[in-house]
């Protein structure tokens, strides 16, 4: 297996790899955005539906927008 990846490395050069390269930093920065969006307005979503601040009915748009736009997303959530 370790052959495979290798040779197929080895022989898109060297400007394939550049390019694997910057897609696996890019995939990785973006990843990493959606991930601590999700925690923290998850916390927060968390949060307030738990000591009753406001009623948070969860739904898969909730989650959509929790998880694109974070704590802004949730407290727009919980404002509307």
């Amino acid at each position: 297996m370790l052959h495979t990846i290798t040779s197929s490395l080895l022989s898109f050069g060297a400007t394939g790899i550049l390019v694997a390269l910057f897609a696996a930093l890019m995939v990785k920065r973006f990843v990493k955005g959606i991930i601590t969006n999700i925690i923290m307005g998850g916390a927060l979503y968390i949060f307030l539906d738990m000591f009753h601040i406001a009623h948070m009915s969860w739904s898969v748009t909730n989650g959509i927008v929790v998880a694109l736009l974070g704590v802004p997303g949730t407290i727009l959530l919980a404002l509307f």
